[in-house]
C-alpha cells in the first residue's frame, strides 16, 4: 500500500477511540468530556470512565487529579487547535491558520514527551490521542511540508514499539498484584491443634449421637492483595487414628501439623471460597483492563500498517 493511497483519517480515528477518556463524573470530568470531542466530534460518551475508575480502585490508586487538570488539559487545547486549523482548511486553505498550527507542530512533542514519562492508565490513554493529535498535524503541515509525512510515519513506529511495551508492563503489573499468582495455591496454615473428645454425627437420620478420641484444628487460608490480606478460617477434627497419629501423645512436637497434604486442604470450604474470592478479583482487573487496551491494540496496529514503509523510527522530540 502505497502513501498517497492509504486512508489516514479513518486510520486516526481508529486510534482516536482509543483515547475516549471520560475519566467519570467528579474526575476531571471538564476536561475528559472534550478529550474525545475536540477532534472527531465523538466525546461525551463516558466510554473508559467505569474500566479506569474500577481498575484504580481495585489496586488501590488514586486517579492522578493534578495530570488531568494539567497535561490533559493542554493536550485538549492542542487538540481544539487542530480542529478549527483543519475546520478552516478545509473550508477555504488560504484562510487557515498555518501559525496555529505550527505551533502546535512546535509544543506538542514536549507534552507528548511529559505525558510518556507516566505510569498511568491515564497517561497511557491520553498518550494515545495525543499521538494521534501529533500524527494528523504532521499530515496537516505535510501539505506545505511534504516531508512531514515521512516524519509522521517514522514517529507513529516510535510510539507504537513505546505504547506496546508500556500495554505489556500494565498486564504484568495486574498480574503481580495477588500473591500468590492465580498459577499457584493458596497459601494456608494448620494450627491450634487439641486433644478432643469428638461428638460425632451419624450420616443416616434419627441415629444417635456418638463420640470418639481425635483432636480439633484450625486451618487459615489466604492470599495476599497489594500486600492485604483476604483470609478465611475454620475449625476441623479428625479421629484417631489418622496417618499415623494414635493418640494425644504423637501430638507432641507438631507431628499432627505434618499429615495434612494440600489435597485434604483444597477441598475445605476455606480453600474453596478463598480461592473463588481471588478469581474473582483477577477476573474483574483483567476484564477492566482488556476494555483499556484492547482499541489501544487496534490503534497500534494501524500505526503499524501506515509506517511499515518507513525506516528509521526517530521520534521528533
Amino acid at each position: 500500500m502505497s502513501d498517497e493511497d492509504f486512508q489516514w483519517g479513518p486510520a486516526i480515528q481508529k486510534g482516536a477511540e482509543a483515547a475516549e477518556v471520560a475519566f467519570g463524573q467528579g474526575i476531571g470530568a471538564a476536561i475528559a468530556t472534550q478529550l474525545a470531542a475536540t477532534l472527531f466530534d465523538k466525546g461525551g460518551e463516558d466510554k473508559f470512565a467505569d474500566a479506569i475508575k474500577d481498575l484504580k480502585v481495585s489496586i488501590h490508586e488514586m486517579i492522578d487529579q493534578a495530570f488531568l487538570d494539567h497535561d490533559v488539559a493542554q493536550l485538549v487545547g492542542f487538540g481544539a487547535d487542530l480542529k478549527a486549523y483543519l475546520a478552516t482548511y478545509a473550508y477555504n486553505p488560504k484562510k487557515a491558520d498555518h501559525e496555529l498550527i505550527a505551533g502546535v507542530h512546535l509544543l506538542l512533542p514536549g507534552l507528548l514527551s511529559s505525558i510518556a514519562g507516566k505510569n498511568s492508565f491515564e497517561a497511557l490513554t491520553a498518550l494515545v490521542y495525543g499521538v494521534n493529535v501529533f500524527i494528523q498535524t504532521l499530515i496537516a503541515r505535510s501539505t506545505e511540508f511534504p516531508t512531514y509525512r515521512s516524519e509522521a510515519k517514522s514517529n507513529l513506529i516510535y510510539y507504537s514499539d513505546l505504547i506496546e511495551k508500556r500495554c505489556e508492563a500494565f498486564r504484568n503489573q495486574i498480574n503481580d498484584t495477588v500473591s500468590p499468582p492465580e498459577t499457584e495455591t493458596l497459601i494456608w496454615n494448620i494450627f491450634e491443634v487439641k486433644d478432643a473428645l469428638l461428638q460425632i454425627k451419624s450420616e443416616r437420620p434419627f441415629q444417635p449421637v456418638t463420640y470418639a478420641n481425635g483432636f480439633t484444628y484450625k486451618l487459615q487460608v489466604y492470599f495476599l492483595d497489594l500486600h492485604i490480606p483476604h483470609m478465611r478460617e475454620e475449625t476441623g477434627q479428625q479421629v484417631y487414628p489418622f496417618r499415623g497419629i494414635r493418640n494425644s501423645q504423637d501430638l507432641i512436637g507438631g507431628a499432627a501439623y505434618r499429615q495434612f497434604t494440600l489435597d485434604d486442604i483444597k477441598v475445605t470450604n476455606s480453600y474453596l471460597e478463598i480461592e473463588k474470592n481471588r478469581r474473582e478479583i483477577m477476573q474483574k482487573r483483567i476484564d477492566n483492563l482488556n476494555f483499556l487496551l484492547e482499541p489501544t491494540s487496534k490503534a497500534i496496529s494501524k500505526w503499524r500498517e501506515i509506517s511499515k514503509a518507513a525506516t528509521e523510527p526517530v521520534p521528533t522530540n
